[in-house]
């Protein structure tokens, strides 16, 4: 059920950050974009604890990466960081994709 709730959790929270966004409200979407991934990330890692395996743990990994890279790009300075987060996230959802 918690898998589920959380599930919605990141629904609304991404359509949050989408409608914020369109607002041209940053502070709100720089609140709701990293949440949303925090959300996706809660449900990863309970799919990991209910079913441990080398795929969920590497998609695990990626999603924790991705989320720098979504904190990282919200300023100039480190747009370069948050992108090569965001590569070593897309490297290890590869990684785990063929594994």
């Amino acid at each position: 059920m918690a898998i589920q709730i959380f599930s919605v959790l990141a629904l609304i929270s991404a359509l949050g950050a989408i409608i914020f966004r369109h607002r041209g409200q940053k502070r709100w979407y720089y609140i709701f974009k990293p949440l949303t991934t925090i959300f996706i990330l809660s449900v990863g890692g309970m799919v990991y604890y209910t079913h441990e395996s080398i795929y969920a743990l590497i998609i695990l990994g990626s999603l924790v990466f991705a989320l720098a890279g979504d904190i990282l790009l919200m300023k100039d300075k480190t747009f370069r960081q948050g992108i090569y987060a965001f590569m070593i996230a897309q490297a290890g959802f590869a990684m785990g994709f063929m594994s």
